[in-house]
């Protein structure tokens, strides 16, 4: 069963369906879904679990594609900062892809996490 769209009524006797800030169903599950993707990754590394290149060459772009506040209402010292941050996380994911091809740190991680020292 599905309710209806609510519709968007700030008086002093709202309608049956109204609310102060209706949500938009589309960003609320596309928030969900990165929000679950996030709670899976922190999942996998607490089992022991390695991303390979190809995860950590997602999410590095995922990271340098998407801001996490709106740029145009941020100075410009605050754009510079982000488009630096950019900057270094692509220049982190070309050195995974150049020095880390055959993924050795990976099983490095792996093989010595369970020894004791």
């Amino acid at each position: 069963m599905s309710l209806p769209p609510a519709t968007k009524n700030v008086t002093s006797s709202p309608g049956k369906n109204a609310v102060t800030d209706p949500t938009d169903k589309a960003a609320l599950e596309k928030d969900i879904d990165r929000k679950m993707r996030l709670y899976g990754v922190i999942q996998a590394f607490r089992a022991g679990r390695m991303p390979d290149n190809a995860q950590i060459d997602q999410t590095l772009r995922y990271f340098i594609n998407q801001s996490p506040v709106d740029l145009s209402k941020l100075s410009p010292e605050g754009r510079k900062l982000i488009e630096d941050i950019r900057a270094i996380i692509e220049t982190t994911r070309l050195q995974f892809q150049e020095k880390n091809a055959d993924e050795v740190l990976q099983q490095f991680i792996y093989h010595t996490s369970s020894q004791q020292f």
